[in-house]
């Protein structure tokens, strides 16, 4: 046999190539030093050498083993997106000696992968990246390594003999036996198992070595045997169990555990030298139920944290100081101990939203907002003993909020404000407040003594509304003046006490049943001194209606209640009014009244009524005689108040405040007077204003209207701000009925008829599913572009049309069919995806889906108050499964069922999403998540997101949608393509991403009949040929085919019989009428070679 030099020498300088071009079976290429690259080349029984140092005889590219090779002393490197080494056959044998072979820098294909065949390594080296299969066979083969290192290995049936070998993962499936002699040494890699057995695989282990700690094997329906283990005292091998599974261990220190049995807890320790780095130092090593204990030391918390273990600090809570919001995981239980949490400015610092169960114990909770709680609890139970909730004595900050199912047990703890809404419950024993305010239908109850510390002097201290219970055995005070108040509500005090010199006032409203003892107490009946007429059900407002000039009304108060919605605006404006009232009465009886600041807060979001909700309080305002006139000027912030040079802002600011001298002045947008930049202006003109609210705070009512969150930066900008601005009005976003309403009034205040039910029920039903919900604005904006759909219809048709009538076709027009087209289009979706090859339990969830989907927009359709389901899906398989295609199937069925606004698909590939540089990803990834609302977002190798950079941007990806996935999910769908395994991966890398993405569908691989039928399909539109003799060359092929990629070698192989066909027609004389038939010798022409 040959011997053929290779590369640089005395004599030549011969190519790799054309050394294969020439060598036959049995030869042997002597490679000599240096870097040898072919993007890939076969290997048929010859054998490379390398000459010289095995590190400096590189050969890169893919080797295709045909037959017995052998490789010695040579590095291999595998291309891009490919392996170093693949066994093409059962009969493949490549026997590795002394070799360093490196894996895909890609990271993504095996480094040595064979369809059965032998390897056999010795003295070898075979390198992957984490993740990634270093050697597997994906058919029974044999594999013999003798003292190498192979970063993992994976075997589907066949057998592996193993001595004196190092590796991360070995994994045996569909019987596979793999059996070790002398020392088998495992590496645990994080997140990934160092044994996996399934499907009846035996492994067989006389000495295993753990030199990096404890490791995990999961094991299902298989045996394992380990007779010793070598490991630290506290390290060893945990085996987690399924099914019909033995494990053997003939020292006992291979410990079992059923696989689907929770972990066991543990504590781990968070140091505060890695205080900020929660999510990588100390998340991958936690599960449910364990201890994390910390030091004394500030720590910062990732986002939106959830929780289902015990975080404990140091003795002292105020030393050991956690930044960020604490939130329980779903249905999980959780505690804190020993520590102060510090809620950052636009967050909770302690939430309980998922039905968990949450105990605080000697826990301090600060925060600085004024718009979000310390303490927000939304259902489940939480339990705070020797608690504190810092709440400030002249702002509402240190809010602890119970609503909906929620419970609240306070033991010997002061709450701050604590406000009961929409259903809670809260229970308290022997604990302190700044206020006790029970909502409407809701509970408190106090037992033991329960101290009201002082508050700011316009706040009331113990509140009962409209049917709620509020229960207190002791009440005490220390403040000069305390008020309480009940509204058609139970409130029973057994006792109150205060300074023997301070006046302790119950005021009240309705019919409620009020029982307060004490020597200081009166109880007062406001309806006799009330503001305006009982609430009603009157005309829809149309939202916010900018500046335009309105009639004074005669019942503003009225027209106020009038108004669509807005339920807990138009109690504040009860609340506000009745006070107003109540100072005039004392002022007529010569007393003094009450101090009272009438500048205020709106805050909401735009089209929710802000401006005329403003005018019409004006009017009731002046009405009463709290201002003297009813002048109402509107500004917008920074477009109207500020100027370009220094001193024009106060000069503008000035003029404008003097204008609204007398009345009231509304600044909207107020938040765009602050930038993180560039304010200097922009102060002078807030300074400006303060000190005319000031020296003239009896003459002007200052309204600043805005964004709830932006509007904080604002009121920063002078200390003076919160002080002088203590009224606070939320207005809260319309429900989809309420902007039915608005519009449908809107309509017909404009002379226009419409069929009401439809248009309620179309209105409703886009407004749920639009991804602009400007409340007010979106439904003026949708009554201007049906009434220019109803124009075009007028204009077209001949005379006689009623100009004023709105038919349904109009309203069908404007949202892209009626109701009866959109189901003739979900039926013929539903046919279209019934006609793909294959798919079976695709086709079966899709059909269940468009049946969940039906029910829920029924239910939404009957309560627009009613949240829109999760549907964020992954779709798990092969490539050419079809999943891009159901993707765009499942798009357009959400189209037009009623839940995606538009049937788009915005489709990308991880590599779109993250970014080169520090902030690029997130912004890339917010704007690809904003360019798909309305639709469906596809990420196909959404796995390839883990770890898909040194700079973890990856992650960054992953971070920046969990909060899109959950606050936008009525807005968009995301489907997470890839491989199973790998997906589920991807899913078990972030905590939230796994609740945020329930749905999961499995692509199963098309048989070889089906991968034919595609063929035949595929060629049918536009060829003639025998169907029956394509189909069976075609599933003949496949069977035979190296790559099986489903429905991409369907497409592949038709392309090739159409070239085929074509040069066929090019070199032969074909007749016109032959010109689209395509013969049968064409067709043998693709079908597999034998013999």
């Amino acid at each position: 046999m040959a011997k053929i030099h290779v590369g640089k020498t005395r004599l030549s300088n011969r190519r790799l190539d054309a050394a294969l071009a020439q060598c036959s079976p049995g030869d042997e290429l002597l490679l000599h030093e240096g870097t040898h690259r072919l993007e890939a080349f076969s290997l048929n029984g010859v054998h490379l050498t390398g000459v010289g140092d095995p590190d400096q005889v590189v050969v890169e590219g893919r080797i295709d083993v045909l037959a017995e090779t052998r490789i010695r002393g040579v590095t291999l490197r595998a291309p891009h997106f490919g392996n170093a080494i693949y066994l093409r056959s059962p009969d493949a044998r490549v026997d590795l000696t002394g070799c360093t072979v490196h894996g895909d820098p890609a990271k993504r294909y095996p480094t040595i992968y064979g369809e059965g065949g032998t390897a056999v390594l010795a003295q070898t080296i075979v390198h992957s990246a984490p993740g990634v299969l270093a050697l597997t066979l994906e058919q029974p083969g044999y594999v013999h390594a003798v003292d190498s290192s192979i970063h993992s290995l994976r075997l589907t049936g066949g057998r592996a003999v193993l001595s004196d070998l190092r590796t991360t993962s070995i994994t045996g499936r569909q019987g596979a036996r793999i059996e070790s002699y002398d020392t088998l040494t495992l590496r645990e890699v994080e997140g990934y198992y160092a044994l996996s057995l399934s499907d009846e695989s035996v492994c067989t282990i006389p000495d295993l070595s753990l030199p990096s700690g404890p490791a995990e094997a999961l094991c299902v329906d298989s045996f394992l045997q380990v007779e010793t283990v070598r490991a630290s005292e506290d390290a060893g091998l945990l085996a987690l169990v399924r099914g019909h599974t033995v494990v053997e261990s003939g020292d006992g220190t291979v410990r079992t555990r059923d696989a689907d049995a929770p972990p066991e807890p543990k504590v781990v320790q968070w140091p505060v030298a890695e205080a900020a780095s929660f999510g990588t130092a100390i998340a991958p090593q936690i599960n449910v139920g364990d201890t994390v204990q910390l030091e004394e030391g500030e720590y910062e918390l990732p986002d939106d944290l959830r929780i289902a273990v015990h975080l404990v600090g140091a003795a002292d809570p105020s030393r050991t100081v956690v930044r960020g919001n604490v939130a329980v995981m779903d249905g999980q239980d959780a505690s804190l101990s020993r520590l102060t949490v510090a809620a950052p400015d636009d967050h909770n610092g302690v939430s309980n939203r998922s039905g968990g169960s949450l105990t605080l114990t000697d826990v301090i909770v600060t925060s600085t907002s004024e718009t979000y709680p310390a303490i927000y609890l939304e259902s489940g139970t939480t339990t705070l003993e020797r608690c504190t909730v810092v709440a400030l004595s002249d702002a509402r900050v240190g809010i602890t909020y119970v609503a909906g199912e929620a419970r609240l047990t306070a033991t010997g703890s002061s709450v701050g404000w604590l406000q009961v809404a929409e259903g809670g419950r809260a229970e308290m024993r022997d604990c302190a407040s700044r206020q006790l305010w029970a909502g409407p239908g809701t509970t408190i109850t106090s037992r033991g003594g329960h101290v009201v510390e002082h508050g700011a002097s316009d706040q009331r201290h113990v509140i009962a509304e409209v049917g709620a219970t509020l229960t207190a055995e002791e009440l005490s005070t220390g403040s000069a003046y305390v008020e309480g108040y009940a509204a058609d509500a139970r409130l029973t005090i057994e006792r109150l006490e205060g300074p023997s010199d301070g006046t302790i006032r119950i005021q009240t409203t309705g019919d409620p049943q009020v029982q307060a003892e004490g020597p200081t107490v009166v109880v007062e009946d406001l309806d006799q001194v009330a503001l305006g007429r009982p609430s009603s059900d009157g005309a829809a407002d149309e939202g916010d209606h900018g500046s335009r000039a309105a009639p004074p009304s005669e019942d503003p108060i009225g027209d106020i209640e009038a108004l669509t919605g807005l339920t807990k605006v138009k109690d504040q404006i009860r609340k506000f009014t009745r006070m107003v009232r109540y100072n005039q009465l004392r002022a007529e009886q010569g007393k003094v009244g009450t101090p009272m600041v009438m500048h205020s807060l709106f805050l909401g979001n735009p089209g929710t009524g802000k401006t005329t909700v403003a005018r019409l309080l004006g009017q009731a305002l002046h009405q009463s005689g709290a201002i003297a006139t009813d002048t109402f000027v509107e500004v917008t912030g920074r477009a109207d108040l500020v100027g370009d040079t220094i001193g024009s802002s106060a000069k503008i600011t000035t003029a404008v405040l003097e204008s609204a001298r007398g009345g009231v002045l509304f600044i909207d947008e107020a938040y765009s007077l602050h930038k993180p930049n560039n304010n200097e202006f922009a102060q002078e003109a807030v300074d400006t204003i303060l000190t005319f609210m000031e020296n003239h705070r009896d003459d002007i009512v200052v309204i600043f209207a805005g964004y709830g969150e932006q509007m904080q930066d604002f009121l920063g900008m002078n200390p003076g701000l919160r002080s002088r601005v203590t009224n606070r009005f939320d207005f809260e976003d319309y429900t989809p009925h309420e902007i039915a309403e608005i519009g449908y009034r809107a309509l017909v205040d404009s002379d226009h008829t419409v069929d009401e039910e439809l248009y309620r029920t179309v209105v409703a039903r886009e407004y749920q599913r639009a991804t602009d919900r400007s409340n007010g604005r979106w439904v003026r904006n949708f009554n201007q572009e049906l009434v220019s759909v109803l124009a075009e219809r007028v204009l077209a048709s001949p005379d006689g049309t009623d100009i004023s009538h709105i038919a349904d076709a109009d309203l069908h027009t404007l949202v892209g069919g009626s109701s009866q087209d959109k189901t003739e289009r979900v039926h013929e979706l539903l046919a279209e995806l019934d006609a793909m090859e294959g798919l079976t339990p695709v086709k079966e969830w899709v059909r269940r889906l468009v049946n969940q989907v039906s029910v829920d927009r029924r239910r939404m359709q009957r309560d627009g108050t009613t949240s829109r389901p999760t549907y964020h899906t992954v779709f798990a398989g092969s490539p050419g499964t079809g999943k891009t295609t159901v993707a765009r199937i499942v798009a357009e069925l959400f189209h037009n069922l009623g839940i995606l606004g538009t049937p788009t698909v915005k489709e990308v590939a991880p590599d779109q999403m993250v970014g080169q540089y520090i902030g690029q990803t997130e912004a890339r990834t917010t704007k690809i998540v904003d360019e798909a609302l309305g639709g469906v977002l596809f990420v196909d190798e959404a796995y390839d997101l883990l770890g898909s950079s040194h700079n973890d941007f990856g992650q960054k990806v992953i971070g920046t949608l969990l909060p899109r996935l959950e606050n936008d999910r009525d807005k968009f769908v995301a489907i997470f393509a890839g491989y199973s395994d790998d997906m589920r991966r991807f899913l078990a890398a972030n905590s939230g991403l796994a609740s945020r993405v329930p749905g999961w569908i499995e692509f199963p691989d098309y048989s070889d009949e089906e991968v034919a039928r595609i063929v035949v399909a595929r060629l049918r539109r536009t060829w003639f040929f025998d169907e029956d003799h394509l189909e069976r060359v075609a599933r003949a092929a496949y069977a035979a085919a190296e790559r099986r990629d489903n429905g991409r070698w369907a497409r592949n192989f038709a392309e090739r019989l159409e070239a085929e066909q074509n040069e066929y027609l090019a070199t032969h004389d074909v007749p016109d009428a032959q010109l689209d038939h395509v013969p049968a010798h064409v067709i043998d022409a693709l079908a597999p070679r034998t013999g």
